[in-house]
């Protein structure tokens, strides 16, 4: 089976080979599943991306590829082969209305339901260097796509895809709302900020 390829921009598809290409700034990148082996790269892009406060143990990582290797993927140039960014999820039976299920570093072991309808998206994130370019909405819209077809692919449909996001994470919020995500509630205290104070979380559902 073939990974798929995207390019930002148009899109066309090759029946011949079933990619998908898209285009941007002849900018070429590639959708897949995460190994062992990215596991080094995608810390680096996790310190990149998070203070310490609230960046993920590496042996949270190795749990989410463990039991949800389809929802757990990687972004990688095709001209160089760099994973430059990640994007990581789980199932859940229901929609929790509790902190604990969304507290950052949980164990998605406790979560986690095989024959779930419900993605929790845990994390995304890109290297700097790639930041700025007006591909983070692009990258999370294909991210979404590529599991949800995966998941089709085995009988399960989506009811609904959750994620939570720091209320001062202002790019970020934009990206999720302008791919429909609407505001469900409000968790207070649930990000440290470098300020040794907190900032609310927000459950975004859609």
């Amino acid at each position: 089976m073939h990974p798929e390829l995207f390019c930002l921009g148009c899109i066309f598809f090759s029946s011949l080979e079933k990619y998908f290409y898209s285009l941007h700034n002849f900018f070429m990148y590639r959708i897949r599943n995460a190994q062992k082996s990215d596991l080094d790269k995608i810390m680096q892009i996790e310190s990149e991306s998070f203070i310490p406060q609230i960046s993920e143990k590496l042996e949270v990582f190795e749990k989410r590829l463990q039991f949800f290797q389809k929802g757990f993927l990687v972004f990688e140039d095709i001209s160089s082969g760099e994973v430059f960014g990640y994007f990581s999820s789980e199932l859940w039976k229901d929609f929790p209305r509790d902190f604990s299920s969304f507290k950052i570093g949980h164990d998605i072991e406790d979560f986690f339901f095989e024959d779930g309808k419900n993605l929790y998206i845990s994390s995304f994130a890109i290297l700097k260097k790639m930041r700025g370019k007006g591909i983070g909405k692009k990258l999370f819209q294909d991210s979404l796509n590529f599991i949800e077809k995966l998941l089709k692919n085995d009988g399960i449909l989506l009811e609904k895809t959750i994620l939570l996001v720091n209320e001062t994470w202002l790019s970020a919020r934009h990206i999720y709302e302008n791919s429909g995500f609407k505001i469900s509630f409000t968790i207070k205290d649930a990000f440290e900020n470098s300020f040794g104070k907190t900032d609310s979380g927000i459950v975004m559902v859609k």
